[in-house]
């Protein structure tokens, strides 16, 4: 539900109601009012315990969770009327609370400039180091014995503009000792500005850090004219390993084609000499055969007809 509580904030570029939405899902994983001490996340503490830690002055005095984290074990407030085995539990419950450093830094991918101009893809990073882990070490399940389900540790960053503008909001699972986070944006317009940087525990409360992340983006118009090296200029001129596959791949179908047309060539002066007839062709043969046939037989007859006649004829002019 927070989270999409969260998204909606993003959404609508409220910023003030996202750090809003993360607090509240801090209070309610340590089932907490938002005017309780944060001291109540450690377990046996009630007010009794708090109100020992809070009083006097010293180093041994602590009214946050972060105060209290600093103190030595064995001079923390607020255990003398605990059992051994209640001790027990508040001093790995404060081992296993997350004690974070964050680091930002600032640059471009151009590595000829160090200078951010207007336009630029700007990326922010956010390496934030879990000091309380040992190298190799991962965090795990976060102290939350009051919420109903398991919780992993998480860190929400969130970056945003002085005016209450959203730049990102994200949420850094990675349970590494040493976790890196890019923020990446464009630069605005030439000028100086400051943004607001959030680190925010998506569990607990009181361990929350926030920076301010400078920029000074230049005037675009005052880059160096830039040049292209002859020698950049020939590779740019030299065909990829693409194109030279490409160019093989049209070359061999060229000669592929030759080839065809070759054969097809070939195909046809053997057929300028003797072929086999096509069904057609020699239906069409059996048609002028049996025609010529038939044209034979009446010539023949016609030839018997007036030799007859002239045999009768011959017959007649004797008998005159």
């Amino acid at each position: 539900m927070t989270e999409a509580m969260i998204s909606i904030c993003q959404h609508q570029d409220w910023l003030k109601c996202a750090v809003n939405c993360i607090n509240f899902g801090q209070y309610m994983s340590q089932a907490m009012w938002i005017k309780d001490s944060e001291l109540l996340q450690l377990p046996h503490f009630t007010q009794t315990e708090v109100k020992h830690c809070e009083k006097g002055k010293g180093a041994t005095t602590a009214k946050t969770i972060k105060q209290y984290l600093e103190i030595p074990d064995e001079n923390k407030k607020g255990l003398a009327d605990m059992s051994a085995e209640q001790k027990a539990d508040v001093i790995k419950c404060c081992s296993l609370i997350p004690d974070i450093g964050v680091e930002t830094k600032v640059f471009t991918d151009d590595d000829e400039d160090a200078g951010v101009y207007e336009g630029d893809l700007v990326s922010v990073q956010v390496t934030i180091t879990r000091k309380h882990l040992q190298e190799g070490k991962k965090a795990g399940l976060v102290h939350s014995p009051f919420f109903p389900f398991p919780k992993n540790e998480a860190w929400w960053v969130i970056m945003g503009t002085k005016e209450g503008k959203i730049i990102s909001v994200e949420k850094v699972i990675d349970p590494s000792r040493v976790v890196e986070h890019k923020i990446k944006f464009l630069a605005p317009r030439q000028g100086n500005y400051e943004f607001d940087l959030w680190v925010k525990s998506n569990a607990y409360v009181g361990l929350d850090q926030k920076q301010t992340v400078k920029l000074t983006s230049l005037d675009p118009s005052t880059l160096p004219e830039f040049v292209v090296h002859p020698d950049d200029a020939e590779l740019d001129d030299e065909p990829t390993l693409f194109e030279e596959m490409l160019n093989a791949n049209v070359e061999e179908d060229s000669d592929s084609d030759d080839d065809d047309s070759d054969d097809d060539d070939d195909n046809n002066k053997k057929g300028d000499g003797i072929r086999e007839l096509s069904a057609a062709e020699r239906k069409k043969e059996q048609l002028l055969l049996a025609r010529k046939k038939a044209a034979a037989a009446a010539g023949d007859e016609d030839s018997d007809d007036d030799s007859d006649v002239e045999e009768v004829y011959t017959d007649d002019k004797k008998k005159l």
